[in-house]
């Protein structure tokens, strides 16, 4: 007998929800059996209707409850884990105020929701910029500092009520890695770009960073206790595990950009629009064979991801830390760090790219290692026209007919990353006008 998948079968169907029903149906039937023996068998004697009734209806309410609630906490489940109102939670920071990344979007017009890209307005998104790379800059030098035997371990707090945090992700689909956590970021006039790294896990990450606003201790959460505001702790200070992620940006060659709806089953964002790539920086592609992360395993650990969400190679001899055009910190998730890359596919145009990605969808329809389960293409002149706000991207009427819909709802970190990236290629057309 294998014990674990008794006990994991236990776990998931034998609780009071299931159980109710399969009394009353062995009871029901021991009954039947009892009176069939005795050669007593009368249906209508056999069972008081009115009892009976009674009790199964109970149990159909209670199922009906039971599946009304399980939809409800699904749906709602990432709200209740990290903060929604956006503006509510930038006033919550205002030391410094200038921090926070600011970007001038197309308008939209309340009255008729037309946009209308010759009035612009400042959007500010709960991002904060550590760097920003300008365009036609390529004398930038990553350093990594990493000290290997160094491991993130939880607050007490954060470590007593573990279980009840965990819990926050129940509708989600969770599993544990070893991956990068920054805890330092250091510049030298832009020009080069210092990281010291150690080691944190993502089950770790789960249950601070993506539980900020969960609702876990009479009333207290995450960010109550250890980022309160009026700022945020600098990295080196902070007490989350703050797991190195990134989103990256793959163009193809016709200048169509891919863009993945993600699923309804990932930790945050779910159904949401993201970016080309939104991940996690995975130990397991990051570290040499000595387990030491070095600037040659950042390039290598994005060149793999994209190859995991997309399926397409990149060609891993390419130095993928020349891409990198940002470093900011999500503050929704506390200010967990994030860098932000573009690169372009010349090989592949964008109706290649959905085939490609859609064959293997047929093949492997449980990698886990994908977010994203359909993609969109827009190219970056189509992105320029669109609207920001922190967590929508609202489109220009011509490609709203091509998309069927007008708008995608976005997590900031990915509305913010839309932005950085047009900002980086605003410097263009300055460079090109020197």
């Amino acid at each position: 007998m294998n014990k674990r998948k008794l006990y994991a079968f236990s776990k998931k169907y034998l609780n009071p929800k299931t159980i109710q029903p399969i009394v009353l149906l062995i009871v029901l039937a021991f009954l039947i059996l009892h009176k069939h023996n005795n050669n007593m068998l009368d249906f209508h004697n056999l069972i008081d209707f009115t009892v009976f009734g009674a009790i199964v209806l109970v149990l159909i309410c209670t199922a009906i409850a039971n599946l009304l609630s399980k939809v409800i906490m699904k749906f709602c489940e990432d709200s209740a884990k990290l903060h929604t109102n956006y503006d509510q939670l930038m006033a919550r920071y205002p030391l410094p105020s200038s921090k926070f990344f600011k970007f001038d979007s197309p308008a939209v017009p309340l009255e008729n929701n037309i946009i209308n890209d010759s009035i612009k307005h400042t959007v500010t998104f709960p991002v904060i910029p550590l760097w920003l790379k300008q365009y036609g800059d390529n004398k930038y030098v990553i350093a990594i500092e990493d000290d290997k035997y160094k491991n993130y371990k939880l607050p007490t707090q954060v470590a007593e009520h573990s279980t009840d945090l965990m819990s926050a992700h129940i509708f989600s689909d969770t599993y544990n890695n070893v991956v990068i956590r920054l805890d330092d970021i250091q510049s030298n006039q832009y020009k080069s770009i210092k990281l010291v790294t150690s080691r944190t896990n993502y089950f770790d990450s789960l249950i601070t960073n993506r539980a900020m606003d969960y609702s876990f201790k009479v009333g207290k959460t995450i960010r109550d206790i250890y980022e309160p505001g009026p700022y945020l702790n600098e990295l080196s200070r902070s007490k989350l595990s703050n797991h190195l992620g990134f989103n990256g940006f793959v163009e193809f060659s016709d200048g169509m950009i891919v863009f993945a709806r993600r699923a309804g089953n990932v930790s945050i964002g779910k159904n949401m629009l993201s970016v080309s790539v939104e991940a996690a920086l995975k130990a397991k592609y990051a570290l040499n064979s000595d387990l030491e992360f070095t600037a040659g395993g950042l390039s290598h650990a994005i060149c793999k991801t994209i190859k995991d969400e997309l399926n397409i190679s990149m060609g891993e001899k390419s130095d993928f830390c020349n891409h990198i055009i940002a470093f900011y910190r999500d503050v929704v998730e506390g200010g967990k760090p994030q860098f932000l890359f573009y690169v372009k596919n010349n090989d592949m145009t964008s109706d290649e790219m959905k085939e490609h990605f859609n064959s293997r969808n047929k093949l492997n329809k449980k990698n886990t290692d994908r977010a994203g389960n359909a993609l969109h293409f827009l190219s970056r002149s189509e992105l320029a026209r669109c609207a920001l706000s922190a967590n929508k991207l609202i489109l220009p009427s011509d490609v709203a007919q091509r998309e069927g819909r007008k708008e995608f709802t976005m997590m900031p970190s990915s509305s913010a990353s839309i932005a950085m990236m047009l900002k980086y290629f605003a410097g263009e057309a300055n460079v090109e006008g020197h």
